[in-house]
């Protein structure tokens, strides 16, 4: 959660880097478009389509076209590790045993804000290397003392409440969770 933190993960997605469940999302997403922009005879071969795209680079090639389109400087996209860094990064990590059960959402993008991620009115700044690296899925097994999240921000006096509210957003469970499906129906 965050603006840098969401722009990486894509960078990572479109050179091909294995985020198993964004990866999904996303290419079923564009494998859709490719279909119903009449380029593909399925979803499938849209899929298909899009995977070859990333596996050539055209895909990322095609996002900084249409960055530098808009007037955007493509010098962070092409070099990730150069972006600036939060001043303070903060691990958030399992107090016990379990399986990752639920996470309240809302809560987390509120945690987000809290870091400056977001805003809650139109005036507020918005610090584009603030946010909130949430390691596990829904399911996961858990063992104390592993990492839950990444707190990035400039706000140093933000970290404490900011971990109490993601950790308030989590639930375990003793027994085995079955992870929900991404994509439960598509619909053509």
């Amino acid at each position: 959660v965050g603006n840098w933190l969401e722009v990486y993960e894509s960078i990572k997605i479109l050179n091909g880097e294995m985020v198993k469940d964004l990866y999904e999302v996303s290419l079923n997403l564009s494998g859709a478009m490719i279909f119903l922009g009449g380029k593909a005879n399925s979803i499938e071969e849209g899929f298909q389509i899009s995977e070859e795209l990333i596996k050539n680079g055209k895909a990322f090639d095609k996002f900084l076209e249409m960055v530098k389109l808009q007037k955007g400087d493509t010098k962070y996209l092409k070099n990730p590790n150069q972006y600036p860094a939060a001043k303070y990064k903060e691990t958030i990590v399992a107090d016990k045993n379990g399986y990752l059960k639920s996470v309240n959402n809302y809560q987390i993008g509120m945690a987000s804000l809290e870091l400056g991620a977001g805003r809650l009115t139109k005036n507020d700044r918005i610090d584009p290397s603030a946010g909130i690296i949430f390691n596990p899925k829904i399911g996961n097994k858990i063992k104390k003392g592993d990492v839950i999240a990444e707190l990035h921000t400039n706000n140093k006096l933000k970290i404490d409440e900011v971990k109490s509210m993601i950790i308030g957003a989590i639930a375990f469970s003793s027994t085995k969770v079955k992870p929900e499906k991404l994509i439960k129906k598509i619909i053509n």
